[in-house]
């Protein structure tokens, strides 16, 4: 079975659906304490990190002597060609139940096409995260100079919305930079990045669970968000180093 976006798209669907039933008929609000306001800033910094994400990819990949990327329209910062539909819908079904699961559209790559090979590569597959962490580490200094210049000793209402969004832009940038990076499974940039920095003998075996990366991924999200593993593996793989980098970042703002 090929694991598209389609394929994943119902299985977190599913997964979802059952996630939101045994939330109400255990009595529990649905929306996690999350007010609308809240949503939209999400929302907005999700999409932009997304579109980020992704850019990085292709610029890197042309940059490198892939042209496929800029053919196909996508070494650009318009939201539009890097939004996968489904990815996009999820972002907005999921944060209202409280899981938070989305995707952009991924970039194809020539590997053939890229200069310096497995390196190159390698390269490749870390631009994502590089630009999330820019992204973050931008909108981090932009609201250090908004505070110590005064300008949000008392805002108005736009500029105090600006702040916020500033301030969700950090975290979202980092979560999606610490969950991409720090979770070594198909179709992540740390499994891609792993398979062409280890030796061939290695990264070969580790391409033995590429076609079920997807759903083992999807089973440890669902997994961890719905308390029926053992433990929490994203409590320590994700949430905990994304916290502390939002710490360092925001704190130094």
């Amino acid at each position: 079975m090929r694991l598209d976006s389609r394929t994943v798209f119902t299985f977190v669907l599913v997964g979802v659906a059952i996630f939101l039933l045994s939330q109400l008929v255990s009595g529990h609000s649905l929306g996690g304490g999350l007010n609308l306001g809240n949503l939209v800033y999400i929302a907005i910094a999700f999409l932009i990190a997304i579109d980020v994400h992704e850019f990085g990819h292709a610029y890197v990949a042309d940059r490198l002597g892939d042209s496929l990327p800029r053919g196909q329209g996508r070494v650009t910062l318009n939201p539009i060609k890097h939004l996968d539909p489904f990815g996009t819908l999820m972002i907005f079904m999921t944060f209202v139940g409280g899981i938070g699961i989305g995707w952009g559209k991924p970039v194809q790559i020539n590997p053939s096409r890229i200069a310096n090979g497995r390196q190159g590569m390698a390269l490749v597959a870390v631009a994502g995260v590089i630009a999330n962490l820019l992204t973050a580490v931008v909108a981090a200094v932009i609201l250090q100079v908004a505070l110590r210049g005064g300008l949000l000793d008392h805002p108005g209402a736009a500029l105090l919305a600006v702040a916020k969004l500033l301030s969700v832009l950090v975290q979202i940038n980092v979560l999606l930079a610490v969950f991409n990076f720090l979770i070594p499974l198909p179709p992540l940039d740390s499994f891609n990045f792993l398979v062409n920095v280890l030796p061939l003998r290695w990264s070969w075996q580790l391409r033995q669970i590429e076609r079920f990366g997807p759903i083992i991924l999807l089973l440890v999200v669902l997994g961890s968000q719905m308390g029926i593993l053992f433990f929490n593996p994203l409590n320590y793989l994700v949430y905990l180093p994304s916290q502390w980098l939002n710490h360092a970042l925001l704190s130094f703002a």
